[in-house]
């Protein structure tokens, strides 16, 4: 199924691939290292076989890790904007009752004002 890998530990390599389990890892500037490492390969088909399937596999168990990240991380966003717009509406219906417990005090102040002006006429102070 997969393919048996020689690789070097250059980089982010070594987090990819396990030394002798899913690949064969070397130093980088070794040509005898990758001589070795292929002529071994060369020589023992059960190791090829072994090292292609469990890379294989590693392979298929991180895309299932990576798959149910992504869903958990999906599943996340989705209620996040759930209750963001939970919140929202409710924030909403705060500010609206806020502006009708307003609403007598406004009208109030606007008869209060309408019969000042009336009485400041009816004085004659204006």
């Amino acid at each position: 199924m997969g393919k048996a890998i020689v690789a070097t530990t250059a980089g982010d390599i070594p987090e990819l691939i396990s030394d002798k389990k899913t690949g064969i890892l070397i130093r980088r500037g070794e040509p005898k290292e990758i001589s070795d490492a292929v002529n071994l390969l060369i020589g023992d088909r059960t190791k090829v076989i072994a090292l292609g399937n469990e890379a294989f596999n590693e392979i298929k168990r991180k895309r299932l890790v990576l798959k149910e990240s992504v869903e958990n991380l999906e599943r996340r966003y989705a209620q996040t904007y759930s209750n963001s717009k939970k919140i929202w509406f409710f924030s909403k219906v705060v500010r609206h009752i806020y502006y009708i417990s307003l609403f007598p005090v406004v009208v109030i102040s606007f008869f209060v004002m309408k019969f000042a002006e009336s009485g400041i006429r009816k004085l004659g102070l204006k």
